[in-house]
């Protein structure tokens, strides 16, 4: 069992923004939370309310089998969520992932754990070229 990252976005209108954050705080989160198999969970709401998702939650978890266990009983002990979610107009995409690169901050350049690296090629900041900015 590998380890597996799901990324989730969701769109709603911007008048049900409050009441879906509120019911994931009070509601979900705790959920989830409880579920074996959660390594960790970010929710992170759009600076642009005009954006094409007004929240995206990324949420790592020990296996395959761990989040689909999760979801389903997330689904089984919420069965509001899907009355809120409709009424709220929320539509849901969802994707996962498998690590393949990890990269940190480091002095003078950035660093690959190369454990996570996927691939033979290792990436050293003295071999990448600098980035060109942009200025308006």
């Amino acid at each position: 069992m590998a380890p597996i990252t799901t990324i989730v976005h969701f769109t709603l209108a911007p008048p049900g923004v409050d009441r879906f954050l509120a019911f994931w705080q009070d509601h979900i989160r705790p959920e989830v939370s409880r579920q074996p198999g959660l390594v960790e969970g970010t929710l992170h709401r759009a600076v642009d309310p005009d954006g094409p998702f007004q929240f995206i939650n990324v949420a790592r978890w020990e296996s395959a089998e761990h989040l689909e266990a999760a979801l389903r009983a997330t689904r089984d002990h919420l069965p509001q969520m899907g009355l809120l979610f409709q009424q709220l107009g929320v539509t849901i995409s969802q994707n996962n992932y498998i690590e393949t690169v990890r990269y940190t901050a480091a002095a003078g350049g950035f660093s690959v754990d190369s454990a996570a690296v996927s691939s033979p090629a290792v990436i050293s900041a003295s071999a990448t070229p600098p980035i060109p900015t942009r200025t308006r």
